[in-house]
């Protein structure tokens, strides 16, 4: 097997640098602080001492703040340097951490609104039937891609109806008509309680989902409300009627901000 020579070997080292840059940055500012720390403790006797000389060489039983600092500060000069440049390192690596999500937010928002007109003028060129059609031939694809005999299913404990929802990629137990109160419950919330947006960890919760570690990041706001829930009809590899559901439109990452 051919090895990489050592300039392929050094582009991919700092590639991986790059991408993980920040939490390399809050990691290494997190062990400076401890290391601080450790100094500091270090340093005490030390500084004790040259406090305990100074009075002596001074006659005086107390020191002022100033006369402290200046005799005793030498000792933790290594300490605070170490402070300060681990201190540095956090919020470096906090910002790069904070740019990096704006841009993948505003990304995410561009795929969505791209996604969003290709959608419409889907359905404007094909007609609404033509359309559907599509849609379903695409959940479908889902379902045979990801069978049911290789995943969990959930139950929810409203309804024996085998359901699949896009988003997450979980197959639950469930039925059209308690989803279409979910579906209402969340428009309402948005549209009647005084509640500007909803989460989609909020409509796990509703159905009887366990949260995902991105629900809380990503959701609806009213400037897209009403949400309407999109149904597919499809079967499963062993033959059971499988409910799909999405949405009309797609839970977005600045749900929140844009309110």
């Amino acid at each position: 097997m051919k090895l990489p020579d050592v300039k392929t070997a050094a582009l991919v080292v700092l590639e991986g640098f790059k991408k993980k840059s920040p939490d390399i940055l809050i990691g290494a500012g997190v062990v400076g602080l401890w290391f601080a720390g450790v100094t500091a403790v270090e340093a005490t006797p030390k500084a004790l001492e040259r406090i305990e000389a100074r009075k002596d060489e001074l006659d005086t039983e107390k020191l002022s703040v100033q006369e402290t600092i200046k005799t005793a500060g030498p000792c933790y000069i290594k300490s605070l340097a170490l402070a300060v440049t681990s201190t540095g390192c956090i919020v470096l690596g906090d910002r790069k951490h904070l740019k990096r999500n704006a841009a993948l937010t505003a990304a995410y928002s561009m795929s969505e609104k791209l996604a969003k007109e290709y959608q419409d003028k889907t359905l404007e060129i094909v007609g609404e039937k033509k359309e559907k059609e599509i849609r379903d031939a695409v959940a479908q694809e889902r379902i045979d891609r990801e069978p049911v005999s290789n995943r969990e299913v959930f139950v929810t404990g409203r309804g024996d109806q085998l359901c699949y929802d896009m988003a997450s990629g979980r197959y639950f137990k469930g039925d059209r008509e308690f989803l279409r109160r979910i579906e209402n419950d969340l428009n309402g919330r948005m549209l009647h309680e005084f509640e500007p947006y909803v989460s989609l960890n909020d409509l796990y919760d509703l159905i009887g989902l366990p949260v995902t570690t991105t629900g809380d990041d990503l959701g609806w706001n009213t400037d897209q409300a009403p949400i309407t829930f999109i149904f597919s009809s499809t079967l499963a590899e062993d033959g059971r009627p499988c409910l799909t559901l999405d949405f009309n439109v797609r839970p977005r990452y600045d749900f929140r901000a844009l309110l």
